[in-house]
């Protein structure tokens, strides 16, 4: 009976495992994925043919201007201008205190004086040994060594002379002039301010011409030559029309990429003043420019916009520097080529050289 048993139990482990061969065996293993391929809409890049309009503002700034300063130290004691008066040449703008200046005149007034007396009484000495000499009542000597006084006497005069007239000198300097007719278009100190040699008190801008400092491309250098008439107008002067020629054209610059100076001379007008704002409109001739979708350019306010380009299937990122909107356009300039096919959907999560497929 035992046996028997025994047979049972094994035959029931032995089912157990061919039933689970069995299951086993009938299950079947996933395939593997293949990777999606992103799809991705496309369009031509175009060329368009417009005039260029591109326009700078500046600040109008007089031809003749000066920031005056003493050639002395001392404290400010008068300014009679304020910002934006219409001064005169050689109008006293400011003055210094003179009491310095005048004490050390007196003393140099009253060192010649001094001087001058005695002089006259090593004159008079000379004269009277020059006699006992004569009389063999003095010696050669004695008369020498009198007439080596009266001599650095008259040395002595002279530097106090000097010294008299650099005293006056220092007074005028006490008084700061205008160099010509114009305007105050700054103050930089008050009366009681000390002022060091040097330092600027006013600035002066003259009334006869003015001009305008601007900055532009390299590419726009072509266009302009000195002597070239333009165009300026006043936008917060109910767009005042004002004409003028170009000065100069700055030929060099500090480094790659920087801007050129452009300087245009304006005659001046009634109502023209420095310091107003002035646009300059530049109207250059149609040319062929390259243009896309905005909605293409991958981070078009950054410091590297670009685009996805395709070629064979692929996407390359390309680089490419944004110029003018043109509605939904956009001008760049890069290694883009008319006709090429770039991204302008589904490029979110894209990388350079991915596989994608074109949507229909």
């Amino acid at each position: 009976m035992k046996k028997l048993t025994l047979r049972i139990s094994l035959a029931s482990v032995l089912l157990f495992f061919v039933v689970l061969l069995a299951a086993d065996s009938g299950i079947k293993k996933p395939e593997s994925k293949k990777p999606r391929v992103k799809r991705v809409a496309t369009t031509s890049v175009e060329t368009v043919r417009a005039a260029k309009t591109p326009q700078f503002s500046g600040t109008l700034r007089a031809v003749k201007r000066a920031s005056l300063a003493f050639t002395l130290s001392g404290r400010l004691e008068t300014r009679p201008v304020e910002m934006g008066d219409i001064v005169e040449k050689n109008q006293v703008l400011a003055s210094l205190d003179r009491k310095p200046l005048l004490n050390a005149e007196s003393a140099a007034v009253a060192q010649l004086a001094e001087l001058d007396a005695r002089i006259a009484q090593s004159k008079r000495d000379l004269e009277r040994v020059k006699d006992l000499v004569s009389a063999r009542a003095a010696t050669r000597e004695e008369m020498e060594r009198v007439a080596s006084v009266a001599d650095s006497l008259s040395a002595t005069r002279d530097g106090a002379l000097t010294r008299l007239k650099e005293a006056g000198r220092l007074l005028r300097e006490a008084d700061l002039k205008a160099p010509f007719r114009g305007m105050v278009t700054a103050v930089h100190m008050e009366s009681g301010e000390f002022s060091n040699a040097g330092k600027p008190v006013i600035s002066l801008g003259g009334l006869e011409a003015l001009e305008l400092e601007i900055e532009v491309q390299e590419s726009l250098l072509p266009h302009l030559e000195p002597g070239d008439v333009v165009s300026l107008e006043l936008p917060f002067s109910n767009h005042r029309k004002a004409e003028g020629h170009i000065k100069s054209v700055g030929r060099s610059t500090t480094g790659q990429g920087r801007l050129f100076p452009i300087v245009i001379h304006i005659d001046w007008e009634p109502g023209l003043l420095a310091g107003m704002t002035a646009q300059l409109k530049l109207n250059l001739p149609a040319e062929n420019e390259i243009a896309i979708p905005i909605a293409s350019v991958i981070n078009p306010g950054g410091s590297r916009p670009s685009v996805y380009r395709l070629r064979e299937n692929r996407v390359e990122r390309v680089e490419v520097e944004v110029g003018r909107l043109m509605g939904e356009l956009v001008t760049v300039s890069g290694e883009l080529q008319a006709g090429e096919s770039i991204v302008i959907g589904g490029f979110s999560g894209l990388r350079d050289g991915e596989l994608v497929e074109v949507m229909q």
